[in-house]
């Protein structure tokens, strides 16, 4: 096979997958919960030189690095579950700042299916669509917003629109990419934000949403916040310890479902957003 056709069959196998879970093809989805669905175990741990890797047994592992941003874990994980759909075997992944055109075959194929299970065209386009803008013209505001409602970092989600999906051009790519991003926080705050910032509005995802404890949510008018995890200040709601918290939006038929991590959690993830969790 060639790049090509090990890109259409990452994009195949990532489609499959979603519809035996019963996602949608243009719904966000959290890869941790895949795992968890797919009777995958996914730890946290301080590791400054690993990335993630893979571990077939029973059940079969997943390790991530708690170093690295929010976004950034996610991808991995979603990465390494294409190890895993893949049957590649035991894996270790320094994932440094590599192209497709470098990488091995397998690491290509896992790359590509992480992107293609996060980022489908279709989610990636909905996602725009849903709040009034285009995925071939877009804003700074809207793209960074855009990465936040499908869980992937600003950068990843610039570069899979300019280099897989054919969305943008390199030129619009690049001066997107030039923006530093805490002062587009900033920006679009009103106000400096020291960690992450989450502009939520009615059009967000169906996908839970995964915070860490210090990051900051802007929530529109009349939204109101059921739960003690996340609390007001003088611009917005700060997520203030672990835990979960509903926000009901108006124009939002169902209230959006906060999860709030603690900062640079050790342990299983499917307790990172519990309170005073031993595993």
């Amino acid at each position: 096979m060639n790049r090509q056709d090990l890109a259409r069959e990452a994009a195949k196998k990532a489609a499959q997958l979603r519809a035996e879970l019963g996602f949608r093809a243009a719904q966000p989805v959290c890869p941790y919960d895949i795992a968890e669905a797919l009777g995958i175990t996914v730890r946290l741990e301080p590791l400054p030189s690993l990335e993630g890797m893979y571990s077939p047994g029973e059940p079969p592992a997943i390790v991530l690095t708690s170093l690295r941003p929010a976004g950034r874990r996610r991808f991995t994980c979603a990465h390494e579950l294409g190890h895993h759909v893949f049957s590649h075997g035991a894996r270790l992944d320094e994932m440094t700042p590599t192209r497709d055109r470098t990488m091995d075959r397998e690491e290509f194929l896992a790359n590509r299916f992480a992107a293609a299970l996060l980022m489908p065209k279709l989610a990636v386009e909905n996602a725009f669509i849903r709040r009034g803008a285009s995925a071939t013209v877009p804003t700074v505001d809207e793209v960074f917003v855009v990465a936040q409602d499908l869980g992937v970092g600003f950068t990843t989600l610039l570069d899979h629109m300019s280099f897989t999906l054919r969305l943008i051009g390199k030129t619009t790519a690049d001066k997107l990419r030039k923006v530093q991003l805490p002062k587009l926080r900033a920006s679009i705050a009103g106000t400096p934000v020291l960690e992450d910032l989450f502009p939520i509005d009615a059009a967000w995802g169906s996908r839970a949403l995964d915070v860490e404890v210090g990051d900051e949510l802007l929530l529109p008018n009349g939204a109101e916040v059921h739960g003690v995890a996340l609390c007001p200040n003088a611009w917005g709601h700060t997520a203030l310890a672990a835990g979960k918290a509903e926000i009901a939006i108006p124009g939002r038929q169902e209230r959006l479902q906060v999860r709030v991590c603690r900062r640079e959690f050790s342990g299983l993830a499917k307790y990172r957003y519990l309170e005073d969790c031993d595993d």
